[in-house]
This record gives structure tokens, C-alpha cells and sequence, in this order.
């Protein structure tokens, strides 16, 4: 497990790499290119490999593959998401999930079957003649603790076999990964659609991942939930406000959306619902009553609550506040404007349920 690291450290490597550049560049056909023709260069070199191949060498050899195995990982659900219309989003990105897990599976079956055949007859004819130990079977393996356990004669015999039958596999290998990388040459280029940048790690970075049953809406789901959470909220109140038009600064934005989900408390009601010390949301509140936009009815003593304003939107506070989820939905839908949200009642109600979610955020802006 130890000395396979060279080889997941290149996958992860390679494949965290090219996803950050195929996000800055929007181009992704060049890389399963360069990944396969690696990926066939460190099989070739893996076949190099004998009985007294070092450390050193075998790490490096693991490396360059894991290197190409990393460019073609990471491309594939990108390439399948990018072209894929909306209602087919689901299926698809399951569908290549599935397709390398039973390529992984098929792979391990074929090529663990040449290397049982190439075994048997290597050591046929590597021990032919020698006195195997009592209760040494050659075919089941040996660990290094019990090869260096076994008299000169069969274990020189031993690891000359199994060197012999992993030169096999690997040299099998070669072709099919050159077939692989003549098959890249195909694939074509579209557009980077913004939601392919943040494919699921799981996705992309276990070569034996399990296909998980997904609809469309779960992948765009996690795909914009991924997208936001990247995004600063003071910059995005700015940009609402000014797609919404409105003359307001980013803590009036804020201010405007809290009182439009604890409509009618006191100052100190909504301080305690929001967990903000009160002094900090007076000037907020006494802003936004000079703009028009909230009103005060003063009480006293109502259901045994120290008097204070109640506060309410005004119908200026409130199509405000519609403006403000509606600058978000809009925001949302051209993140996926590619699937055509008009087109699909489906995903049009859900960009508008998290826009009015995503405004929801309690916390304060710095």
C-alpha cells in the first residue's frame, strides 16, 4: 500500500490540477489527450520493471502513470456534464460513474487472468526440477517475510516468474491504453458550461467509485451550492443591489431581508432571533426607516415584553425585497442557462426556492 503512494499522489495531483485549469481556461480536450499518452508511456515503463528493478525506479514509473491517470479522470464527467441537455443530467453523470466502474472491474478480471495463465507456466518453468518446500504452494503467493524464508533455488525461481508475468500484463496493457489515447482524438470541445467546473471529487478522483442513482435537479443541487459558497457576501449583496436597481448599501440589503422574515418584532426581539447584539442593528433599522422602507408602531408591555417599535415593511420595503430574490434567482439561472430553466417548470421553481433560501442567511455582513 506504502509504495502505490507515487501512483495516487500523481492521480490526485494531475487530477486537482486540471480541474483549476480547466476552470481558468475553459478548455478540457487537451488534457485526456496528454493523460492517455502518459498514462501509455508509464504502463510501457512498468513493463520495464525485473527482478532487480529499485525502489526509486518502480515509484517513478508508478508516478508518470498515475499522472496520466489523473488527466483522464477528471476530463470525463466534465466532457459528459458540458454536452448533456438538462433532463438527461442525472442519468449521465451516473452513467460514466458506472461505465468506469465496471470498466475497473472488467480490467482487473482480464488482466488478472493473463497474469494467472502467464504465472503457471513461469513457474513451470522456473522450478522445474527444484524440491519445492513441504506445504509451499508457488501458485498461491508468497509474502516477502516467507520468499526470504524459501532455500536460493526457488526463490530466485519464484520472483523471476512473477516478474516475468507482470511484464506480460503491463505490455498488454500498452496497447490498449494507445487505443485509448487514439480514442481522445474524437472527443470535442464545447463551451465550458459554468457548473461543469465543480464536478463531485467523488466522482472524479476514485477510480472505483460507486454509481450513485441522481437526478438532474440533485446535480444542479450540489453544482450551484458548490458555485455560491465560494462567493463573498458583501460582493454578492453589491451586485444585488445594483441588478435590482436599488440605491441601498450592502448592510441595508441585509437589514431588509431580516426584517422581511421577523415581520412585526420589537429591536429587541429581532436581536435575539438573530443572535446580534442590538446596538448593531439600530443604525440598520433607523437607515432604513429614513429610506422609507420599514414603519414603527410604538407599544408598551404587549404579551409581557419590555415596550419598543415594532417594525413592518412598507410596500416600498417590500417590493424591495422582491427585487433583491428575484436579482438572485436571475443570478442563479445564468449559472445554468445552458439547460434553459423557461423550458423546465421543474427547475425554474427550484432556482426560485434557493434564491429565497440563499437570501435567508442570518449572519451579520462584516
Amino acid at each position: 500500500g506504502l509504495e502505490l503512494l507515487p501512483l495516487m499522489a500523481g492521480l490526485l495531483i494531475t487530477s486537482m490540477g486540471s480541474g483549476i485549469l480547466i476552470s481558468r481556461w475553459g478548455r478540457y480536450r487537451i488534457f485526456p489527450i496528454v493523460g492517455t499518452a502518459v498514462m501509455t508511456v508509464g504502463l510501457y515503463l512498468l513493463s520495464l520493471m525485473g527482478v532487480h528493478t529499485g525502489l526509486g525506479a518502480s515509484s517513478l514509473y508508478m508516478f508518470v502513470l498515475g499522472i496520466g491517470i489523473g488527466g483522464v479522470m477528471q476530463v470525463l464527467v466534465i466532457a459528459v456534464q458540458n454536452v448533456v441537455p438538462y433532463e438527461d443530467l442525472g442519468v449521465a453523470t451516473s452513467g460514466a460513474t458506472f461505465f468506469r466502474s465496471i470498466g475497473g472491474s472488467f480490467g482487473t478480471a482480464v488482466f488478472g487472468a493473463i497474469f494467472a495463465n502467464e504465472l503457471t507456466g513461469n513457474l513451470s518453468h522456473y522450478l522445474s526440477g527444484i524440491q519445492l518446500p513441504p506445504g509451499f504452494n508457488a501458485t498461491a503467493g508468497a509474502s516477502p517475510a516467507v520468499l526470504a524464508q524459501l532455500p536460493p533455488a526457488v526463490h530466485d525461481g519464484f520472483v523471476h516468474a512473477f516478474s516475468d508475468s507482470l511484464h506480460t500484463v503491463f505490455l498488454f496493457a500498452v496497447p490498449i491504453a494507445a487505443v485509448a489515447f487514439a480514442l481522445t482524438w474524437l472527443l470535442q470541445e464545447v463551451p465550458l458550461r459554468q457548473t461543469t467546473t465543480v464536478t463531485n471529487p467523488a466522482d472524479t478522483l476514485a477510480p472505483t467509485s460507486i454509481p450513485a442513482a441522481r437526478s438532474s435537479l440533485d446535480e444542479i443541487n450540489r453544482a450551484l451550492s458548490v458555485l455560491v459558497s465560494g462567493q463573498g457576501r458583501t460582493q454578492i449583496y453589491q451586485r444585488l443591489a445594483l441588478r435590482a436597481g436599488l440605491d441601498i448599501d450592502v448592510r441595508d440589503c441585509w437589514m431588509l431581508l431580516r426584517l422581511h422574515d421577523h415581520p412585526g418584532g420589537t429591536l429587541e426581539e429581532l436581536a435575539g432571533s438573530l443572535h446580534i447584539p442590538s446596538t448593531y442593528l439600530a443604525p440598520l433599522i433607523e437607515h432604513l426607516v429614513e429610506h422609507g422602507m420599514i414603519i414603527s408602531d410604538e407599544v408598551s408591555n404587549l404579551d409581557g415584553l419590555e415596550g419598543g417599535s415594532r417594525f413592518q415593511l412598507t410596500d416600498l420595503g417590500e417590493s424591495a425585497v422582491q427585487r433583491l430574490v428575484m436579482a438572485r434567482r436571475e443570478a442563479l439561472a445564468e449559472l445554468v442557462d445552458d439547460w434553459s430553466p423557461d423550458e423546465h417548470a421543474e427547475l425554474a421553481r427550484f432556482l426560485t426556492h434557493m434564491a429565497q433560501q440563499l437570501m435567508a442567511d442570518p449572519a451579520p455582513v462584516p
